[in-house]
């Protein structure tokens, strides 16, 4: 058997994508597509301060879809995390039936969110540059790092139009002009592509649709959105990104539109995002998407019910972890879900995971993989698109600085406080979000790791203050802070 699959027509790359897709599709049992729609956190398959093929065997049996975040939920250096992602994928390749290899996803949105990566101007201030050519090279940093360390898939960019500043994620969109956002969008998602995605990371457009335009700002509220601002305003970034640089990947969105849940309604990403706008690809649930189907939006009464209005709506996969959608093998037994659906979204995991090479090259060079990380280059880039993210609203006449100043006072709390210089979707600051504590670990999303080598931080990239850069600037100063 084990023969018969190493020669298997889904090996060869010298096959169609559509040949090697049936293939391998033909070959799997219901548990395996199922296995292929879910998602596991790395951090589940740790112990003892290393990989646990124990946990594997337990969690992985079938195989996985995706791998939810080793940059993103641990304090690896790159190296760490790569050696780490080449344990989950040699298990997969050596201890499940089939040997299909995972994705493994991470975040992006201003810089990899990983330890040690690059960071770059949030969202917002990459818009203030006005930039796509900064965006496109930041986004090619993004690549290197991430293609080091063997993560191809990325939640990102965000798409969003911002037109409500009461909500919380402004911050992560590219502000309220669709031609702007939809400008930017491509250029992130070509840089982060390539040219040739087997050499590339898979982009993800998010957050669809109409995030963000939610009532009080509030982040899961319901947005009412008539049919023209829908199509002209909203959905333009998204449509420019699907048509111009070929976006690989779509989020929905955590709100309805006009009454419609966006994780769970076909008219939203079937009929309007595929048919409509022509999106091909894999779309991912944003995550808990599918439970909040259950306690947010109340449109399912059980887990296999959401799980059933997910699938069928066009929701591929479950982020970021397997719970709903491990109902599918009993609905498809109860026969109240066709597995034509599920062989449907499977066929897009597995289109794209042949489009990134992962078959052919699941593992990456761990001892190497440190070296696009905090170069000089990307560090000048860095600083260049932060100048060229400032904004400057009024002058009185203090700018320039006189050349007979004798004191200057910089003011504000974020002035010589490196955390409030992140955004959300900064490393580290975004592992704030899924260890949140009150107390010790109170209320934390994840089990807290508290090994030496995945231990969360906080671990800030380098970076200078707007007080330490200015005293180092301005010689035979007195510079005060007042912290406000």
């Amino acid at each position: 058997m084990e023969e018969m699959i190493s020669a298997a027509p889904f090996r060869d790359p010298a096959r169609s994508l559509e040949e090697r897709v049936e293939d391998l599709l033909a070959r799997m049992t219901l548990a395996e597509k199922v296995a292929q729609l879910g998602c596991s956190w790395s951090v589940f398959l740790v112990e003892d301060e290393a990989f646990s093929a124990a946990r594997a065997r337990s969690m992985l049996s079938d195989g996985i879809g995706q791998v939810t975040r080793i940059g993103a939920a641990t304090g690896l250096r790159p190296r760490e995390s790569a050696a780490f992602l080449n344990e989950i994928q040699r298990f997969l390749l050596e201890e499940t039936r089939l040997g299909i290899p995972a994705l493994v996803h991470e975040e992006s949105v201003a810089g990899f969110t990983a330890r040690d990566a690059d960071q770059f101007p949030q969202a917002i201030g990459l818009a203030a540059t006005w930039n796509p050519q900064v965006v496109r090279e930041m986004a090619e940093v993004i690549r290197a790092q991430m293609l080091a360390v063997g993560a191809r898939l990325t939640l990102a960019p965000v798409l969003d139009i911002a037109r409500d500043p009461r909500w919380g994620r402004v911050e992560e969109t590219y502000g309220e002009d669709p031609y702007l956002a939809a400008r930017l969008g491509v250029a992130y998602v070509q840089g982060l592509q390539g040219e040739d995605l087997a050499e590339g990371v898979a982009a993800t457009g998010k957050h669809f649709i109409g995030y963000g335009l939610s009532e009080g700002g509030r982040n899961h509220k319901p947005a009412h959105i008539g049919s023209r601002d829908l199509r002209e305003v909203y959905a333009r970034p998204f449509l420019a990104a699907i048509h111009e640089a070929r976006l690989r990947c779509m989020m929905n969105a955590y709100n309805e539109v006009n009454g419609l849940p966006c994780g769970g309604a076909a008219e939203i990403l079937d009929d309007f995002l595929r048919g409509e706008l022509g999106f091909d690809g894999l779309v991912v649930a944003d995550y808990f998407t599918t439970n909040q189907l259950i306690d947010a939006h109340r449109v399912a009464a059980t887990k296999a019910d959401a799980a059933k209005m997910a699938l069928e709506a066009g929701l591929d996969c479950e982020l970021p972890a397997t719970d709903t959608y491990a109902h599918i093998p009993d609905l498809v037994a109860e026969g109240v879900l066709d597995e034509s659906l599920v062989d449907r979204s499977v066929r897009r995991v597995l289109a794209l995971k042949f489009e990134l090479g992962l078959f052919e090259k699941p593992f990456v060079a761990a001892e190497a993989s440190d070296a696009p990380y905090q170069t000089a280059a990307t560090r000048s880039l860095a600083r260049r698109a932060a100048a060229q993210s400032v904004v400057l609203l009024e002058n009185d006449g203090t700018l320039p600085l006189r050349a007979d100043l004798q004191r200057i006072a910089v003011v504000g709390p974020a002035a010589d406080d490196e955390r409030l210089l992140e955004g959300d979707y900064h490393y580290p600051a975004h592992l704030e979000i899924i260890y949140r504590r009150s107390g010790e670990d109170a209320g934390a999303i994840l089990p807290r790791p508290d090994e030496t080598a995945f231990r969360a931080g906080p671990f800030f990239p380098p970076m200078v203050t707007p007080l330490a850069g200015l005293r180092a600037a301005i010689r035979g100063v007195d510079i005060v802070l007042g912290e406000g």
